[in-house]
C-alpha cells in the first residue's frame, strides 16, 4: 500500500486487482484514442525554443480538443473522479474513506491533480514513467500523462 500527503490530507492507495487495472487501462486507451494522432508532435517537438514550445502546446491543445469532442467533458471528469476514487483519505476520526473528488478537493484542482498522478503512478508505475513507451497501452498512458494532466499543461503556460 502506498501513502502520500497532499495539501494537509493523508491518502493511500491499495494495489489494484488485475481485472480492475485492466478496466482502468481499457478506459484510458478508449479515451486517449482520438488524440493519438497528435502523439508524434507532442513527443518529438523540442521545447527548447519558444517556437517548439508553442508547437508542442498547440498539439496538446488539439489532442485535448479531439478527445473532448469525441467523448465529451463529462467522460473526462468521470474518468478523473473514478481514478481518484481508487484512493482513500484519512478522516479526522482516523478512519479511511473513499475519496470524493467534489467534496475533498473543493477549489483545489492542483491537489486533485496530485492525487490523480499518485494513483496513476501507483497503478501503472513502470508504464507511467519515462518516454520509452511500447505498445498501445503504454502510448495511451503517455498521451494521458502529457495531455490530460494539467500539471504539464499549466507549467507550459506559466513559463
Amino acid at each position: 500500500m502506498a501513502e502520500t500527503k497532499i495539501a494537509g490530507g493523508e491518502y493511500r492507495v491499495q494495489p489494484l486487482g488485475a481485472k480492475d487495472a485492466y478496466k482502468l487501462l481499457g478506459e484510458l486507451i478508449r479515451l486517449a484514442g482520438p488524440g493519438a494522432r497528435h502523439l508524434p508532435a507532442i513527443l518529438t517537438v523540442t521545447t527548447d525554443s519558444s517556437e517548439g514550445k508553442m508547437l508542442a502546446d498547440t498539439a496538446e491543445l488539439i489532442a485535448v480538443s479531439d478527445m473532448l469532442s469525441v467523448h465529451g467533458v463529462d467522460a473526462f471528469a468521470e474518468f478523473k473522479a473514478g481514478v481518484c476514487a481508487v484512493a482513500q483519505v484519512k478522516r479526522p476520526s482516523g478512519s479511511y474513506d473513499e475519496v470524493d473528488l467534489d467534496a475533498d478537493f473543493v477549489g483545489d484542482l492542483e491537489g486533485a491533480e496530485k492525487l490523480f498522478n499518485f494513483v496513476m503512478e501507483h497503478a501503472f508505475g513502470n508504464f507511467f514513467k519515462g518516454n520509452g513507451a511500447v505498445g498501445p497501452a503504454a502510448l495511451a498512458l503517455v498521451l494521458i500523462r502529457n495531455v490530460f494532466q494539467s500539471q504539464k499543461f499549466s507549467k507550459s503556460r506559466q513559463a
